[in-house]
């Protein structure tokens, strides 16, 4: 589609940076008469297994015959993929026709004397009215940077608030301790509701569990004990947790079963207030759901893996499912990261896996040099090749690999999405 100028337009707001408030969203969606306060939702925030928390929950319920919308942040290649229903995202045509909507209204807004919405609130409206048009039993909605100041915290008390793994990252804006971090995190906390925690550490724990005090909230948290991994059948790994055996879940690596977690015991919740989910609901959604950018595997001969991983929680547990699924195998390692990151830790991390490692560059604007990243593996005595466009890296890394060999892309959700992108029309025009 040739993006219309209400999409480039929105596209162009990006200037306007990331500035954690309330006041614009806030006035824009009364501009748009609320739409959000006729909805209801999943409010999940968490550092580490959003998405994948997200895409389990939307499984499991339009598996139950719920209609069931879902935004995400950010996009790995377009920005349709923030907004779906029933797994379904939207269409072009229906993007445009919001844009128009929202954009209308935002220059309405900035002309009567407001502050301009950022992009993220213009797109966050847009998924409001979108869910809200499309008559949705139910949402699930996850937050873009911390929680208490996102734009996705104007919703009143959502049915259930899900807090997942939160450790380290953004310090630049959400604080320098774990405890000022769950602090933001635990701020979707609201009054009377339900809230689901994956297992914190202590420190975070403690924050969460005052913020439920104050708010009246029961809290309930998964009990690790009662998580036992099976084994791996085909592309599934089969679980169980508490009352449920046999579980199979398509997502991999380890922390994907506390994800999943998570999302069943949010279910159990929403059952004791009179949502219809069977058990065989809960099997066949955890079974069918898909999370893109997330472990996800591009191809075989070589295996092409790519990961979202961007922080050291998320890099230690992709280091634990490479050594857990490849043990054994030659690996070829493709990093891109932005500026801002922890990158030598995270180097110091996986660089010890990697037989050959290529170091490329996001597209942004925070992009880490890749000439950088490549005297980080050196530092671990690793021998690495600058590729700084992904395309290069991609084509490098296939040239490189043999048939068993294993190819993995990581550093960068921003880096992965064009990965994406180019290697499966690399491969549809191989065909």
């Amino acid at each position: 589609m040739q993006k219309s100028k209400k999409l480039e337009y929105i596209e162009k707001t990006s200037k306007f940076g990331i500035d954690l408030s309330l006041d614009r969203i806030l006035i824009l969606m009364g501009y748009l008469g609320n739409p959000q306060d006729n909805l209801k939702f999943i409010h999940v925030a968490g550092t580490n297994g959003k998405g994948s928390t997200c895409a389990i929950i939307e499984s499991i319920l339009t598996t139950a015959g719920y209609k069931t919308g879902k935004f995400i942040s950010p996009h790995l290649e377009l920005i349709n993929e923030r907004m779906s229903v029933n797994g379904i995202t939207i269409s072009d045509d229906e993007l445009e026709r919001l844009s128009c909507i929202v954009v209308e209204k935002t220059e309405k807004m900035v002309n009567e004397g407001f502050e301009h919405p950022t992009q993220f609130e213009i797109i966050c409206a847009m998924a409001f009215v979108y869910f809200y048009e499309k008559e949705c039993d139910i949402v699930v909605l996850e937050v873009g940077l911390g929680g208490r100041l996102d734009a996705t915290n104007i919703i009143k008390t959502p049915l259930v608030s899900v807090i997942t793994t939160i450790d380290y990252d953004h310090t630049d804006r959400l604080g320098n301790t774990i405890e000022e971090i769950t602090g933001e995190k635990a701020g979707i906390i609201k009054q009377g509701g339900a809230v689901v925690s994956a297992p914190q550490k202590s420190s975070a724990m403690d924050v969460i569990k005052r913020a439920c005090v104050e708010k009246g909230c029961n809290l309930i948290t998964v009990d690790t004990g009662s998580l036992k991994f099976e084994n791996i059948q085909e592309e599934f790994q089969i679980f169980d947790f508490e009352g449920y055996t046999n579980l199979s879940l398509g997502l991999k690596g380890a922390h994907q079963l506390i994800n999943a977690s998570v999302a069943v015991k949010t279910i159990d919740e929403l059952r004791k207030i009179g949502f219809v989910i069977s058990d065989e609901s809960i099997y066949r959604g955890l079974k069918s759901a898909r999370n893109n950018g997330r472990f996800e595997i591009l191809g075989h001969k070589p295996e092409i893996i790519i990961d979202g991983a961007h922080n050291i929680s998320g890099i230690n547990a992709l280091k634990d499912a490479l050594i857990k699924y490849y043990a054994g195998k030659r690996i070829i390692l493709v990093m891109a990261v932005l500026s801002v990151k922890n990158y030598q830790e995270m180097v110091d991390i996986l660089a010890p896996l990697a037989d050959s490692c290529i170091a490329s560059e996001p597209v942004s604007d925070s992009a880490l040099p890749a000439i950088e990243l490549v005297r980080c593996f050196e530092r671990n005595g690793k021998g690495c090749i600058s590729a700084k466009e992904f395309s290069q890296a991609v084509d490098l890394a296939l040239a490189k690999a043999g048939e068993d060999d294993v190819i993995c892309f990581c550093g960068s959700l921003y880096f992965i999405g064009h990965v994406r992108s180019y290697y499966i029309l690399h491969s549809v025009r191989k065909r």
